[in-house]
Formats: structure tokens, C-alpha cells, sequence
């Protein structure tokens, strides 16, 4: 499917105007793109509507300050964590979806961890693809040089194109790709949103509790890419550890872009997990 050819639909979301895109029927499954510049729910999840949307309605959100959803001026808005997760919050309760399956890639894993500890009312099962849910600012800091290209996006196509070669392993991303994120990430308000919410990121990392994690009552299924040099092999296990409850799936020759560089088997799994086998 040609990201061209999915309709875009607004909703407020908490008083953000906030983007989605949907397809299906049946039980709700929502997705949560990832962070870094240019990111967002059409890019991210497009490809992977038609297959889940033949069982669930499903849809793809963005979340404040990316893509098409409202990019405030930092000067007048917070760009924590905090305000991520409420936001998600807010949209589900603005859409009618609770209780909803999430399914959360790297800072969007963030949030849909942080709604399933605030809101576990709204969330019925988790699916954590390369979250950020254990990355301190102490690591955040030590992996500094190796994050570079994601935490400090010189607005360029050329470090649009060095972002993408960190998430992914062996994948060759499609013109279109690069062109669409580089579109989403070039405008005024989203280089500035970028710019506040990589700075929170390097300034407080993205991380919970070992207690908070083990609180998570839902079905939790952890799924990622053996090569990602993001949310590394050793926080995976990690993670895996400190989720009691938690099921797993680790795909080999696979980086940080899970949904796109093997988008059958992490649609696959992921139907698997929710229950349709």
C-alpha cells in the first residue's frame, strides 16, 4: 500500500488536534510509532493495516509533536514523557477504544507503557516492539555517540538517511521512505518539536521502575530485532526479566525497525499473541 493512498482523519485528543489512520473491524488495536525526526503512524505502521485490519480496527495514531498531529511551540508546551502518555490517554478516551491492545515501537513503547500504568483500565494487552522502557539517562549518556544520528538530526536528507541506517539492519529504505520523512521532519514546528523532545530524551532518558514494571497486571508480548543497536539485545532480555508475565519473540538479522524490515513476522507474531492463531 502507497502511504499516498491512506486517508488521513482528525480527532482532539485533550485539546491537540491530533492525526490517525484506520482500517478494519471488530476489536481495537492501537499502534504507537517510534520517535526521531520524521517519525510518525503512517510511515511507521501503513504496510501493516491491511493485514491486521482483517481481524481488528485497527489504527495508527501520532503522537504529539510528530507527524500530522499538533506540534506546539516548546516555548508554551513541555515535551516530557509525562505529556506523551497523556495525550495517548486522551486519544483513547476521545476515540471510545478502551479496553485496547497497544502495540508500542521504541518511544512510542514508552508511552504505551506509560498508559498501561496510569490507565490499566484502557489497555487489555501490550506489545512492546524495541521500547524504550529501561534506557536511564546514565545509558542514554554512554550509547551517546552511537544515538547520535536519532538525538541530534541535523535537518538534512543526508542525516535523514544516517537516522535510517541506525534503525535498520541490511535494509535499503525506498525513496519514498526517506522523501516522507524528511517531508514530516523539515517543517518549522516539527524540527523545533524534535528538537524539545531529543533534548528531554537526552536529559532524563526513557526508562521505569523495576517495581513499575513488575506491576503490569495486562498480557505482555516483547518482540525485537536481535541487531538493534537502539534498544540493544541485553535491555530485551532485560526487560524480558523484570515483566514476569512477559512472552517474547527475537528476530535475527533484524534492527530497531522491526515492523518494517520484517513486517510478515512481526505481523504475524503479533496476531499470534493477540489470539488469532
Amino acid at each position: 500500500m502507497r502511504l499516498s493512498a491512506i486517508q488521513s482523519k482528525l480527532i482532539d485528543a485533550g485539546g491537540i488536534r491530533t492525526r490517525y489512520i484506520e482500517m478494519g473491524d471488530g476489536p481495537p488495536l492501537l499502534l504507537i510509532h517510534g520517535g526521531g525526526a520524521g517519525a510518525d503512524g503512517v510511515s511507521n505502521f501503513a504496510h501493516c493495516l491491511p493485514v491486521f485490519g482483517k481481524h481488528m480496527r485497527t489504527i495508527a495514531v501520532d503522537m504529539v509533536g510528530f507527524g500530522e498531529t499538533e506540534q506546539p511551540d516548546p516555548a508554551t508546551f513541555n515535551y516530557t514523557q509525562q505529556a506523551r502518555t497523556d495525550h495517548i490517554i486522551h486519544f483513547i478516551e476521545a476515540m471510545n477504544l478502551g479496553p485496547v491492545a497497544i502495540v508500542g515501537n521504541s518511544m512510542g513503547g514508552t508511552t504505551a507503557t506509560g498508559v498501561t500504568l496510569q490507565r490499566p483500565d484502557l489497555v487489555s494487552q501490550l506489545v512492546l516492539m524495541g521500547a524504550a522502557v529501561n534506557m536511564p539517562l546514565a545509558l542514554i549518556r554512554e550509547r551517546g555517540p552511537v544515538m547520535a544520528p536519532l538525538v541530534a538530526y541535523d535537518g538534512t536528507t543526508d542525516g535523514m538517511r544516517r537516522i535510517i541506517a541506525l534503525l535498520a539492519h541490511g535494509y535499503e529504505a525506498t525513496e519514498e521512505q526517506i522523501a516522507s520523512r524528511q517531508r514530516s521532519a523539515s517543517r518549522p514546528a516539527a524540527i523545533a518539536a524534535n528538537k524539545a523532545t531529543m533534548g528531554w530524551v537526552r536529559e532524563n532518558g526513557l526508562s521505569y521502575s523495576d517495581a513499575e514494571l513488575a506491576s503490569i497486571a495486562c498480557p505482555v508480548f516483547i518482540i525485537a530485532g536481535k541487531n538493534d543497536v537502539i534498544i540493544t539485545l541485553d535491555r530485551t532480555l532485560d526487560l524480558i526479566e523484570k515483566i514476569p508475565q512477559a512472552s517474547a519473540h527475537i528476530i535475527p538479522e533484524c534492527g530497531h525497525w522491526v515492523m518494517i524490515e520484517h513486517p510478515e513476522e512481526f505481523t504475524r507474531q503479533t496476531l499470534w499473541f493477540l489470539g488469532y492463531k
